[in-house]
């Protein structure tokens, strides 16, 4: 197709799903409610089933070449008819028109049709035949851009469809608490279905990167079937390396390769090596952050560490961020599991419970910056870049979190703007409360944990950092049995630096951990509790790092990794794997 297929007649191509990252986001938050949807309407329809393989079929007409394609997606396509998934209900129409010009901007791209059950039509226009030869007004991302976005609309429409079909049969009336957790769930994944418009430059300025393998499937195979082989891959771009045990035979194992595959090692240079790669523990977002206790040396107090930030300028300093009722006060060491061990990873050099944070920063020591992985994770894990949100809340759809107990968690915000008298006076739009969409959003151990959100963009690019969990299990005290504890107390206890922890007791002779028990002043106490509705409250970050930053008189400015809202022109970016 390198010269151009020219047809009347559509020619249909199947893609995955997860190549329109918008739209197979919004599926799996519809496949994941679905069944809650299911329980309460007791309705368990086989024909609406939502599968993990989704192909999307479009066809094209017109003249066009594989360069054209990759403007609809630069994922795998094939022609052949997919058996192991299902086809998705619409199928776009996408018409290459050869006879008009590309003016400008988006001046040729034109919609006929979006509103079939079955097809929509767009006409995207090549240059005249003077300039057939230069086909860089193609590689236009805001073009590419645009046209995925059209398409996204129009693949979305069955979900927007199947959604507002739910929240009619769920009803208006007679309300359970359950059945209104699944509308507002609803109503979430909708709001969250709506696109950014302002979002969409932010998101461009870093391109996606699929992580498409160079190395024959044959070798691999070949070598994940020897018992020589420990690990293997590709080596500076140039050369392929194998490690292997020290009596391997090597000129046999070179002989093999080479005859599986000639013309890909005569593009990469294979070299064997007898030694293994070990590889190091790495900490990462989600982990475990410990801390000794103020009251017990020999105890320790366990939390999630965050994420990380570094200096401005400077990416050998590393900070991981954590909560304040962990690390309490400065100087405070901080701690890891290693091999069943305690390792110390660092120190508290900033913790605050100002303007309703509960946050520290914990410098990493320098030995360790090659031991941490600084790179933000979406909630399918996959690194992405971040962008601290410092817009108002209220169109936030769904939300998640990376936690040590309950590691990826769904939610949507409950309350964007959350105000604690008791807790903090001053508090003034620091405060945000987040409900899973499925059991609790966040557990005992979670405290530390960043909230994020994913774009409302076609590109998903980076996610939105929005804050931090320090608090779970929220629930309503009776407010008699309230007058009743303040008339047998002059004051009401105010809360200890080490109260919302989880802590552990570590036996010296086997270094394993045991939790103990967990109280927050935030928490209500179940006899007093009016049906607890699994709430997390959560704080801003961007106040939070604002207060690190000022702590330090101007003298420190720290950023996440490709932290768009500072670098959106970041010339080190952050592949997408």
């Amino acid at each position: 197709m390198e010269r151009g297929t020219e047809s009347k007649t559509p020619k249909y191509f199947y893609f995955k799903a997860k190549y329109f990252q918008a739209f197979h986001y919004i599926y799996k938050l519809a496949r994941d409610c679905k069944s809650r949807i299911e329980n309460v309407l007791k309705n368990n329809d086989r024909r609406d089933e939502m599968t993990d393989d989704v192909f999307i079929k479009i066809g094209i007409v017109g003249k066009f070449t594989d360069a054209d394609l990759k403007l609809i997606s630069t994922g795998r396509v094939t022609q052949e008819i997919p058996n192991d998934g299902k086809i998705w209900a619409v199928r776009p129409l996408v018409c290459f028109h050869p006879n008009l010009s590309l003016l400008s901007g988006f001046e040729g791209l034109h919609i006929l049709d979006l509103t079939g059950s079955n097809a929509i039509l767009i006409i995207k226009c090549k240059d005249n035949e003077s300039d057939k030869g230069d086909n860089s007004h193609f590689k236009d991302d805001d073009i590419k851009n645009q046209l995925i976005r059209i398409i996204t609309i129009f693949l979305n429409k069955p979900l927007r469809e199947m959604l507002e079909g739910w929240l009619e049969n769920l009803g208006t009336e007679d309300l359970s608490k359950q059945v209104a957790g699944i509308k507002a769930e609803i109503e979430a994944i909708c709001k969250q279905m709506e696109f950014d418009d302002g979002d969409e430059s932010a998101a461009v300025s870093v391109p996606i990167v699929y992580n498409k393998s160079h190395v024959p499937d044959d070798v691999k195979e070949y070598l994940f079937r020897s018992l020589d082989v420990s690990s293997f891959g590709l080596w500076r771009s140039s050369s392929f390396k194998v490690f292997v045990k020290k009596n391997t035979h090597e000129e046999r194992l070179k002989d093999d390769l080479m005859n599986l595959s000639p013309n890909f090692f005569a593009k990469y240079h294979l070299e064997i090596e007898k030694r293994k790669m070990v590889m190091k523990q790495t900490l990462k977002q989600g982990d475990s952050i410990l801390a000794k206790t103020q009251r017990d040396d020999e105890k320790y107090c366990e939390g999630t560490l965050g994420g990380f930030v570094t200096k401005v300028g400077d990416n050998t300093k590393i900070f991981a961020l954590t909560c304040n009722h962990l690390f309490a006060e400065t100087h405070q060491p901080a701690y890891m599991e290693d091999d069943q061990n305690l390792k110390e990873i660092g120190f508290c050099v900033f913790t605050t419970r100002e303007k309703s944070c509960d946050f520290a920063a914990i410098e990493i020591k320098e030995a360790l910056a090659n031991e941490c992985d600084i790179a933000l994770r979406r909630e399918d894990k996959k690194k992405t870049n971040a962008k601290v949100n410092t817009k108002r809340l209220e169109n936030v759809g769904i939300v998640h979190k990376i936690g040590k107990a309950t590691d990826v968690t769904t939610g949507l915000v409950l309350s964007p703007e959350y105000y604690d008298k008791e807790m903090d006076d001053s508090n003034r739009e620091y405060l945000f409360l987040v409900k899973g969409t499925s059991g609790k959003f966040s557990e005992d151990g979670d405290s530390g944990s960043l909230v994020f959100c994913r774009p409302r963009s076609v590109q998903q690019t980076h996610i939105d950092i929005l804050g931090m969990v320090y608090a779970n299990n929220l629930t309503v005290d009776d407010d008699d049995q309230e007058e009743d504890d303040d008339h047998g107390n002059d004051e009401r206890t105010k809360s200890s630096p080490s109260e919302g922890t989880v802590e552990l007791e570590v036996n010296a002779e086997t270094a394993s951990c045991k939790s103990l028990s967990f109280k927050t002043d935030s928490i209500a106490s179940a006899d007093n509790a009016q049906d607890p509705e699994h709430i997390s409250c959560c704080y801003r970050i961007d106040t939070a790092l604002k207060l690190f930053e000022d702590h330090y008189c101007g003298q420190l400015k720290v950023k996440f990794q490709d932290d768009l809202s500072q670098l959106s022109n970041s010339d080190d970016s952050n592949e997408e794997t």
